[in-house]
């Protein structure tokens, strides 16, 4: 590259980002001072067109860029964008402002020597900057906090002193490149850069290094002119460059970039090659991965996508978009389905239409905040914000009915206090930086945490109990987590070890035990090592997708595909079986083989589930609400109050009702009144709670049944129960119980009648020895998984699953097929099961507690089930005749206990017998508790994570409630995360309305792959883009509070349209800047 000045005819040329500019010395305005102009290589062009006064009056945009830079007649300029925004210019080329499309301004000042000195929001609040020498010296926030900067002689940044006091130091080469950064904790970073100053290599405070050859680097070649300073050779890109990071461990990854620096190719460390064939905006036009699979996208002239086609399964979905802000109007599905979105004048979206003419509106103030969503049930939402544009009202409902929540901020717009709908205060503290400091919940209770110099937490402080402490490498990876120590528990710390590319390789926990993962050339997991024996992951050659599983008891699981979907799951060892999978043109599941026999799903143009096996399911007209399902001789209906809440449940057989059920509910949605009639016999539940939302009382016809109470961290003290600073239950009703280091429960002693549990180091119950020497032990796949049970050794029992959580066939000791399950209406049971030829329908409750089990050819009811509070199965007619039981988890009568997912739940303590394997990543400050103590509304079907709202309707996820971690991000953030990253092959995306609550939904081809499915017809749940139904109660205890997500769909519409054209972009999987910076490899152990 050259160095001397150029002109416009004959400009000297520099490799500066993506692509080479052309830089020119040159006086563009006439006022006797040179100009830089610079113009960008070949297609990436800013073509400059002086006029006869040398102004600047018109702009090619480089290839991919849709926006217009007009000239104003002031000598000005305005750079509005394909979405409305404008970005203003003064005639220097100073920005002076940007507005959104509802006028919102955002202004930037400037000081006598042209530089920034103030920022001025669209509320009115002021961020300042300040200098000295020339250089940046602080930057003050509107709420007074500041972060300084200090430069060396050299105009270097050599430290950076953040509001906390704590700072960050830089060193440089003489080549003004950072080299060297020194974090908050004086750890180091070195890094080293080529003759181009692009990184080459850098060794991070571990030890560590990544290298990288970067594509400018090697995508640059001499044509053989010699040239000179003033008229310098140049230097011309490659079509293809590739860029080379080679991880800690020496495993490559190379990435091909295009004329316009993006990917057409990526190479993984296995050798596997996805390529991205693209048009001459950079669009990608045809996307194939090592599977075979392949996605076609294309565009319009403004770069919005008008299709999308998965070929794997033939589907097209189409896009139209208004002119004005290119927002999208109608979405057409595969099967000519079409959704209608309407907008305002300032491109807000103000409706929703589904194929079927449900409909959802919204309104706006001045301002484009959202103010109120009226559902498909009529019932409005309404949103009140403060100056600053914070959310501090959201009220749902009308008149005396109407559910209420306010919010305060602090000076920096944190959130302050949250009151709830029952006037229950929630508060919020924070340090300097912002960082949670304390919760300050109901019922007196205080979480609290600390945090290191560098921002990791530190402690959490559960209330009333010592803190958990955790410790960090010097790359700030997770090292050891230390649980607050016990009289006689031995350790209490658990150990973290990375390999050179920052995976975990050995975990060890407090009782010595250590897990150890091993890694194939390609940096995926191969094997990991326990007492037991060994887990074994191989893939398949030629598209990398995971192919076979290995357990240490000699199990196997073997994984076929159809693209990326998962076409076959098949069990071999102690239980053997398959399950397959067929999908629809818009990859849901159509199909159902289990074990050999097929069953059929079928959706209308909604893309509600209509039919799962000989399952019909209807749904009202107008909101959506499942209205209720029939096979055979039984059916059941459903009705919803106006914030979508199941109001009343009957279920029939041959005509007569066998199950009636009615709800009462307080203003956080909270069943308060339950009546209940079975076979005739009527009864009434009253429920109570305490100011922290746990189960207080329960009356039964009006009579007191039950009081709990509770300590501050949510255990329950009734019958004599203690804890230990773990929150591990010591005693209870007479009976001792101990734990290993880890918290797993090993012994209940009740009076000499002892009952001992044994775990494998992956937190898997293996067996109980009952006080009469009775074994019951477990079968675990390597998914993790129960799939079979044995009594003193002999196998009795086996499990075929659709995915994770969820068993779709049973099987008899000799591995014969006894029972099929059939999911419709609810996620987390079946609405059926075959056995004996014979369709038998399951009636469960609210929380899938299966209540009733009926023959649908007469009506004969076969099993009964009634259950306390808690829980506790007090009636079963017909044990053993099939496995559902409380909340639709897997129950063993001999042991009392029930499955769910990665734990076992004690209904008669009320708590699972193992710590949340995630920790606190479970929400909880109790790793003991289940439901949040919340038992009557909330469920946890995965043993990690409580579920709040109705578990009802098809897709099997409709009516759910969203956390999010504060109001006001749910306020005033519109960008959702769509989980794109392409690690799991989860790519195929696609719209689809799901009426079942008005939810927008973005749907996955991959759904199902590897047991990652939710719901059987293989949608996955994004979180975003999403309309929800009902008040999604403000009951939760702590910041992760729930509220309605309408406003998380508001204006994402756009954005969620263009993830699709993203998702045939494998560059999005790349980490931030690719191989062109530090790979930072996101891991948290506590989820391995």
């Amino acid at each position: 590259a050259g160095t001397g000045a150029g002109t416009l005819a004959n400009q000297v040329r520099f490799s500066v980002g993506n692509g080479p500019k052309d830089i020119a010395s040159v006086d563009l305005d006439g006022d006797g001072d040179d100009d830089l102009a610079v113009s960008v290589y070949d297609l990436d062009r800013v073509d400059l067109l002086p006029n006869a006064g040398n102004l600047l009056t018109d702009y090619v945009g480089p290839a991919g860029d849709y926006s217009q830079l007009l000239t104003n007649g002031d000598g000005s300029y305005t750079r509005r964008y394909k979405d409305g925004t404008e970005v203003h210019f003064e005639s220097r080329g100073f920005h002076t402002s940007t507005v959104d499309r509802n006028g919102n301004i955002t202004s930037y000042q400037y000081n006598g020597q042209d530089r920034l000195s103030s920022v001025t929001d669209p509320a009115g609040l002021v961020t300042s900057f300040s200098y000295t020498g020339g250089y940046l010296q602080q930057i003050t926030l509107p709420d007074g906090r500041s972060t300084q900067f200090n430069h060396d002689s050299n105009g270097d940044l050599v430290s950076v002193i953040l509001p906390d006091s704590h700072s960050r130091q830089f060193g440089y080469d003489g080549q003004h490149r950072m080299t060297r950064e020194t974090d908050e904790n004086g750890e180091q970073k070195v890094r080293l850069y080529d003759e181009l100053g692009a990184i080459q290599e850098v060794t991070l405070a571990d030890g560590t290094f990544r290298q990288f050859n970067n594509s400018l680097s090697v995508g640059w070649t001499d044509v053989g002119a010699t040239g000179t300073i003033t008229n310098p050779a140049p230097l011309y890109r490659a079509d293809d460059a590739i860029s080379i990071m080679v991880d800690g461990e020496s495993r490559s990854t190379s990435y091909t970039s295009g004329a316009l620096g993006n990917f057409t190719g990526v190479t993984d460390p296995a050798g596997l090659t996805t390529t991205i064939e693209r048009d001459a905006d950079g669009n990608p036009l045809q996307t194939t991965l090592p599977s075979g699979a392949s996605f076609l996208g294309s565009y319009d002239a403004n770069g919005n996508l008008l299709s999308y086609t998965d070929q794997t399964v033939g589907g097209t979905t189409s896009f139209s978009y208004e002119p004005i802000f290119n927002q999208i109007t109608t979405i057409t599905d595969p099967f000519s389905q079409v959704t209608n979105f309407s907008y305002d004048g300032a491109g807000n979206l103000t409706g929703i239409t589904t194929p079927l003419n449900r409909t959802v509106t919204f309104g706006y103030d001045s301002r484009g905040l959202l103010t109120s969503m009226v559902d498909p049930l009529g019932t409005t939402t309404g949103y009140t914000y403060n100056s600053a544009g914070l959310l501090t009202e959201l009220s749902q409902g009308s008149g005396a009915a109407a559910r209420t929540a306010t919010m305060t901020y602090t000076g920096a717009g944190y959130l302050a206090t949250l009151t709830d709908p029952l006037s229950r205060l929630f508060s919020y503290d924070y340090d300097t930086m912002g960082r949670l400091l304390s919760e300050n919940l109901p019922g007196g209770r205080t979480i609290s945490y600390s945090y290191d110099n560098a921002g990791n937490l530190a402690s959490l402080t559960p209330p009333g109990r010592p803190a958990h402490t955790f410790s960090y490498n010097e790359i700030n990876l997770l090292s050891r987590y230390t649980a607050p120590a016990v009289t006689g528990g031995g350790s209490n710390q658990t150990s973290y070890n990375y390999n050179f590319a920052q995976q975990l390789t050995q975990l060890t926990r407090p009782d010595g035990i250590a897990i150890l993962y091993d890694y194939d050339t390609a940096g995926r997991l191969s094997q990991v090592t326990t007492p037991l024996g060994n887990y074994g992951y191989s893939y398949d050659p030629g598209s990398g997708q995971l192919a076979n599983q290995s357990d240490p008891t000699d199990g196997g699981l073997a994984y076929s595909y159809n693209g990326e979907l998962l076409s076959q799951v098949t069990w071999s060892g102690p239980v053997s079986g398959f399950v397959g999978y067929g999908y629809d043109a818009a990859a849901r599941v159509s199909t159902l083989d289990i074990n050999g026999q097929s069953f059929s799903f079928s959706y209308d143009a909604d893309s509600m589930l209509t039919g799962a096996g000989a399952l019909s399911l209807s749904y009202d007209p107008g909101s959506g609400l499942l209205d209720g399902t029939s096979l055979g001789t039984v059916s059941d209906s459903y009705s919803f109050n106006p914030f979508a809440e199941l109001s009343s449940y009957v279920a029939s057989a041959g005509g007569s009702p066998v199950l009636a059920v009615s709800y009462v509910r307080d203003a956080l949605g909270r069943i308060i009144e339950k009546t209940e009639t079975v076979n005739g016999v009527t009864t009434v539940y009253g429920y109570g709670y305490d100011p922290a939302g746990r189960l207080w009382q329960v009356t039964v016809d009006g009579l007191l049944q039950a009081t709990y109470t509770y300590d501050t961290n949510g255990n329950r003290l009734n019958n004599g129960a203690s804890y230990d600073a773990q929150d591990r239950l010591l005693t209870f009703d007479g009976a001792s119980y101990s734990y290993t280091a880890n918290g797993e429960l090993t012994s209940r002693n009740d009076g000499g009648q002892l009952t001992s549990y044994t775990y494998d180091v992956m937190g898997n119950l293996r067996s109980v020895t009952l006080p009469d020497g009775t074994v019951i032990s477990y079968e675990i796949d390597a998914a993790d998984r129960r799939i079979g049970r044995r009594v003193n050794g002999a196998l009795t029992q086996g499990f075929l699953y659709g995915d994770q959580l969820n068993p779709v066939a049973e099987l008899d000791g000799a591995g014969n097929v006894i029972s099929r399950f059939i999911y419709g209406s609810q996620g987390n049971v079946p609405a059926y099961m075959i056995r004996g030829g014979q369709s038998y329908r399951l009636i469960s409750d609210h929380l899938g507690s299966v209540r009733l089990v009926i023959n649908t050819s007469n009506g004969a009811i076969i099993q009964q089930l009634n259950y306390d509070a808690w829980g506790n199965v007090v009636q079963d007619t017909n044990p053993g005749f099939q496995p559902f039981a409380y909340a639709g988890g897997l129950y063993d009568a001999a042991t009392g206990l029930t499955r769910f997912g990665a734990r076992d739940y004690d209904a008669e303590v009320g708590r699972w017998t193992a710590k949340d394997p995630i920790l606190f990543l479970g929400g909880h400050s109790n790793l003991y508790v289940y439901a949040d103590n919340n038992i009557l509304n909330v469920h946890d079907i995965s043993g990690q994570s409580p579920f709040y709202g109705n578990y009802l309707g098809p897709g099997n996820y409709g009516y759910a409630a969203i956390p999010i971690d504060a109001i006001d991000a749910a306020a005033r953030k519109h960008d959702i995360a769509y989980d794109m990253a392409g690690a799991n092959g989860l790519l195929g995306t696609f719209f689809n309305l799901d009426v079942a609550g008005a939810d927008l939904i973005l749907a996955r081809d991959a759904a199902l792959s590897l047991g990652n499915n939710c719901g059987i017809e293989g949608e996955l749940w994004a979180g975003g883009a999403m309309i929800l139904f009902g008040f999604t109660g403000l009951y939760k205890s702590n910041i992760n509070t729930l509220v309605s997500a309408a406003n998380l769909a508001v204006n994402s519409l756009g954005q969620a349209v263009a993830r699709l054209a993203t998702a045939l972009d494998p560059a999005s999987w790349i980490p931030d800047n690719g191989p062109t910076d530090e790979y930072e490899y996101p891991y948290n152990p506590w989820r391995l």
